[in-house]
């Protein structure tokens, strides 16, 4: 273990070093405090997460921190390689993009200072999962109900990346309240199923061949039947299962790790190439690589036109709207707010600022520059600390329930927040509400109707 810790050190050391120097050297005049990126993360890295990455109850801070790697360390190294270039039909101006390096610069400082605060040594992990030997009623019945409600409605699906719903004919199928439900229902019925599947194998005495396979045959279909168009959502549920397994079967950890490579061979292609049609590809694949980093993880250019945002509409930088951007996207609130013109969703306004016009919603507002747009300089910080706060709390929680299908539903919402910088608030909140109110709802409604309780318990540390 020491010896790894070792050449994890050199190796952050000398990587961080080596892109100060390059971003130094072939730097540009509009991102002059660029080198300090990889420099920042590395006081990070000493700090505090090189004694993270070797914890079993950091799963938040852990990837949390790998796509702040992403974000500090790659994204500015491809930048210069290609020339700080960006999608952006406006380019901000030279002020802000000072202003947005000094945000982000400010936005690590915390996040250290937050980890460091939040980390203890030895902190509570239970590594217990509840399997009652029981029959979930509940959940199953709901699972029944839920999908076969959905295929009812003839809803458009996507299985297995083979149907793809044209954008139009998803947003028209979306914007219908009780279909939007059913979609929430349908997502949360396959993830049970998929648990329910993997508890019963896992409480056979013998387990066949015939019973991994059934348990990733369910995952598949976990993962690869969803809704809609985002990829990122694919993944989430990708780990989450494998997490899930791995967690019951620790014998097949080589096996699950080698294929869940191979599989994001082929997935993350796939997610380039969408993303790379819904914006502007070029010949260089690297140039698109590095942009696709700076949209998904809130980069120089995104934090930067975010402020570009609130120079051009001072006008919408109210407390009303701010309530109104934070809880449009809320279950039940976002019916409640349907019918309001008064106000403008910052996404809209973002959107309108980066491709000059408003056909296009494609682009995430960074949640820093969503705060630098509601509470200016002085509090541009806000809004991330309130959720990686929450977080953490919810990290805690994850660590230290033994609920089978509590874990999985934490675990999604935390490998949702570990990639925060590059989402809004808004849609942090929108998750939270979405991937939480209706299985804890079921969670409970199992629990308290129980028809046959013999509870044994699953000990990773004893296996």
């Amino acid at each position: 273990m020491k010896n790894k810790k070792l050449l994890l050190d050199i190796f952050m050391s000398v990587c961080c070093f080596a892109i100060t120097l390059v971003c130094i050297f072939k730097g540009s005049s509009r991102y002059f405090l660029l080198f300090t990126y990889p420099l920042l993360y590395l006081v990070f890295y000493f700090v505090i997460y090189r004694y993270i990455l070797f914890a079993k109850n950091s799963i938040f801070k852990l990837f949390l921190g790998i796509m702040l790697f992403l974000r500090y360390v790659i994204m500015p190294f491809l930048n210069v390689l290609v020339g700080y270039s960006s999608w952006c039909k406006n380019i901000p101006t030279s002020s802000n993009y000072l202003l947005a390096q000094i945000m982000m610069i400010v936005e690590m400082i915390i996040i250290i200072v937050v980890f460091k605060f939040n980390y203890k040594k030895r902190q509570k992990n239970n590594e217990k999962i509840k399997i009652d030997n029981r029959f979930d009623f509940v959940i199953l019945l709901f699972s029944i109900i839920s999908i076969v409600l959905f295929f009812c409605f003839k809803s458009k699906y996507n299985i297995l990346l083979h149907i793809v719903i044209p954008k139009t004919e998803f947003s028209a199928f979306e914007s219908n309240n009780i279909k939007q439900i059913l979609i929430l229902l349908f997502n949360t019925a396959k993830a049970f199923l998929f648990l329910l599947v993997l508890k019963k194998v896992y409480l056979k005495p013998k387990k066949t061949i015939f019973d991994v396979l059934l348990v990733l045959f369910f995952c598949v279909l976990n993962v690869f039947i969803y809704t809609g168009t985002n990829r990122i959502q694919l993944i989430i549920s990708f780990i989450s299962s494998i997490y899930l397994i791995l967690l019951v079967f620790p014998k097949l950890k080589k096996f699950l790790i080698i294929s869940s490579l191979i599989s994001f061979a082929i997935i993350l292609p796939a997610i380039s190439s969408f993303r790379q049609a819904e914006l502007v590809s070029s010949e260089s694949t690297l140039y698109d690589y590095s942009q696709l980093l700076n949209a998904y993880l809130g980069g120089v250019d995104n934090v930067a036109i975010s402020v570009e945002t609130a120079d051009v509409f001072p006008q919408y930088r109210s407390i009303t709207n701010f309530f109104y951007d934070m809880f449009r996207g809320v279950l039940g609130f976002n019916v409640i707010l349907k019918n309001n013109h008064t106000n403008v969703m910052e996404s809209d306004l973002y959107n309108f600022v980066y491709f000059g016009h408003g056909d296009n919603a494609s682009q995430i507002v960074p949640i820093v520059g969503q705060g630098y747009f509601y509470f200016d300089i002085v509090g541009f910080w806000i809004i991330e600390l309130f959720f990686l706060i929450l977080g953490l709390k919810l990290e805690k929680l994850f660590n230290t329930t033994t609920n089978f299908y509590l874990k999985y539903t934490l675990l999604v919402i935390l490998l949702r927040f570990s990639i925060m910088q590059g989402l809004s608030g808004t849609i942090l909140a929108h998750s939270i509400s979405f991937d939480c109110f209706i299985p804890w709802i079921i969670i409970m409604l199992n629990n308290y109707f129980v028809f046959r309780k013999d509870t044994l318990t699953y000990d990773k540390s004893k296996s």
